[in-house]
């Protein structure tokens, strides 16, 4: 059994992360698994560490509290994402989707700072308009009074999806975490996430 569990972002479909998608346990968020499901496999997870990006990130900082004894790496994190993002972006996007999946999908990966070209599924469609009603309802109110795990919150200077004020924010109420900064966009290529892993846990993780 694999050490390590991935929970993927919005969108982030395994081919955006191909080593990493064979070598830990996998999770897309909406198109392939609910979030009450995510954060139940987070809980009961017997491996040593835990990577969540952007949406997955936030579906973990939902039951943080009952994750003992991992390293857990949260990648542009966020506690409410309309904080930044207007939610009539969110519904534009909603609308999008309906007409074209692949056209929108491939503008946030742009964004994300992803250069390589992929086509998004079009029968995906309903998933990631399910992601994006999630992300407009989705606040979480973080009250832990002591972590359970070693924490690390990852931020990339460039990113345009999550601002660094979101990071700011959750570090403030997870003092004993550390934040580490990166010369990336929204999207971590995985060769630094697993250079980062290795780094902080002497884990070769691909």
């Amino acid at each position: 059994m694999t050490d390590v569990l991935f929970i993927s972002g919005w969108a982030g479909y395994p081919f955006l992360f191909p080593s990493l998608s064979k070598n830990t346990k996998f999770l897309l968020p909406f198109v392939q698994e609910e979030p009450e499901d995510i954060a139940c496999q987070a809980r009961n997870f017997k491996g040593s560490i835990i990577i969540a990006w952007s949406t997955g990130a936030h579906i973990l900082l939902s039951r943080l509290d009952e994750i003992k004894n991992k390293n857990i790496f949260l990648l542009a994190p966020f506690l409410d994402f309309t904080s930044f993002t207007p939610e009539w972006v969110l519904n534009r996007m909603i609308q999008g989707i309906k007409k074209d999946t692949h056209k929108v999908v491939s503008k946030f990966w742009q964004k994300c700072g992803i250069k390589k070209q992929y086509t998004a599924p079009e029968e995906d469609g309903p998933g990631l308009i399910d992601g994006l009603k999630f992300l407009s309802s989705s606040k979480i109110k973080l009250e832990i009074s002591d972590l359970k795990s070693r924490l690390f919150i990852v931020h990339g200077r460039k990113d345009k999806i999550v601002p660094f004020k979101a990071t700011e924010q959750l570090c403030s109420l997870l003092q004993e975490a550390e934040l580490i900064m990166l010369s990336t966009g929204h999207y971590i290529p995985e060769e630094t996430i697993k250079q980062l892993v290795y780094a902080k846990t002497d884990t070769k993780i691909f």
